[in-house]
């Protein structure tokens, strides 16, 4: 659902969103839904920056509350932080899709990358609340991009996932024998 201070770019990148998680979920890729909010507050109210989009969260999605641009600095997951669960989920190479790529993506993707992992961007999934939302998201994911990040689109993920599930099916049928 758009919220008042959403546009047709950040509605359109929602809806993308929308669509490549659902199929993220589909080959049982986890999706972290991560959102604003502080101690008092919860994912359906929270207003700590700017709150483009509403989400629901589908069964088996983890919630994610963040009080600062990058969740590797201060996040709550149960009780847990952003770092620990995707380190022992063993998690190590995030697919990045969301809002304010000159701030809060950029934050996310330079904590994760001084931290080891192996970010990349989806960049049709990652959008801006600007005058001009193209050029501040290709300005922001290519300087992500001089710091090691992999930039992609959702189809060549979706691709990537495809050719992995395949691997695992013939490794299996291999396996057989």
């Amino acid at each position: 659902m758009l919220k008042p201070n959403g546009t047709e770019q950040t509605r359109a990148v929602a809806e993308r969103i929308r669509d490549v998680a659902d199929e993220f979920r589909r080959f049982g890729v986890p999706v972290y839904l991560i959102y604003y909010g502080f101690a008092d507050e919860d994912h359906t109210t929270a207003n700590g920056g700017l709150y483009l989009v509403e989400y629901k969260p589908e069964r088996g999605d983890v919630l994610v509350r963040k009080e600062e641009m990058s969740p590797f600095r201060h996040s709550d997951i149960g009780g847990d932080d952003l770092h620990n669960v995707l380190k022992a989920r063993q998690i190590d190479t995030p697919w990045v899709a969301g809002f304010q790529a000159s701030l809060c993506i950029t934050e996310l993707g330079l904590d994760a990358l001084d931290k080891g992992y192996k970010v990349h961007l989806l960049e049709d999934c990652i959008g801006e609340n600007d005058p001009i939302p193209e050029l501040a998201v290709s300005r922001a994911l290519g300087e992500l991009e001089k710091h090691g990040a992999i930039r992609c689109n959702s189809l060549e993920a979706l691709s990537y996932l495809q050719g992995l599930r395949h691997y695992e099916r013939t490794a299996e049928h291999v396996l057989e024998y």
